[in-house]
């Protein structure tokens, strides 16, 4: 190897370690600013009052189809949504449901009129399912709002039983909640929308074991 190819060779071995420095600083610098999406998912909880329902069985109770509800137009996403001026909705960067508000809602109301044992079957609407009455509902709203401190979520479900049969409403209900968010951020948005669902759920328990008890044949 002759003198200069030495001299290159020795510089290269000398600046080898500061260039490896740099690539790691450099790594773990870009690793930390690469956000990850989080997700989240609503929750249902038995309320004492769903509980204390179970005590009041009776007879010929009617079976029930629960559809998966129906959303207002930019409720139908994974995304979630918020508010930082009045008729104007955003969505966050990097915070989003497991699956649509409406798919994780149904099994939940499922769940919530199963507890009232205010009717014989609760099922999800399935092709084949032949029930006495359906339940139909659409979210209205599902929003984190920050345009009061602190942000608070509204939760807004419009609910229809119908009469399977004749297709005839047998109940209508419109159920809007507003819970106050612990902190102004997803975290406290998520926390707070579980707590505006279970709210809707307990009336909607309610509501539906007053019209199975209402309903005839």
């Amino acid at each position: 190897m002759s003198i200069s190819a030495k001299i290159r060779y020795q510089r290269f071995m000398l600046s080898l370690p500061l260039v490896l420095g740099c690539m790691t600083g450099c790594s773990s610098i870009l690793s930390k600013q690469v956000s990850q999406t989080v997700y989240y998912s609503l929750d249902g909880v038995q309320t004492k009052a769903q509980i204390d329902n179970a005590a009041h069985t009776v007879n010929a109770l009617p079976t029930l189809a629960v559809h998966i509800p129906k959303a207002a137009a930019g409720f139908d996403s994974r995304r979630m949504m918020y508010s930082r001026s009045q008729h104007q909705l955003e969505y966050f960067a990097r915070s989003e449901w497991v699956d649509t508000p409406s798919h994780m809602l149904q099994p939940l109301i499922v769940s919530a009129i199963e507890r009232t044992h205010s009717y014989s079957a609760v099922v999800p609407k399935l092709p084949a399912a032949k029930t006495d009455l359906k339940l139909e509902s659409e979210i209205l709203s599902l929003v984190q709002d920050f345009n009061t401190k602190p942000s608070t979520v509204r939760f807004t479900l419009r609910v229809t039983i119908l009469n399977n049969a004749t297709g005839k409403i047998v109940a209508l209900r419109e159920f809007d909640e507003r819970v106050t968010a612990v902190t102004d951020d997803p975290v406290g948005g998520v926390k707070a929308a579980n707590v505006a669902v279970n709210n809707v759920l307990e009336k909607l328990g309610s509501f539906s074991a007053t019209t199975a008890s209402d309903w005839k044949h």
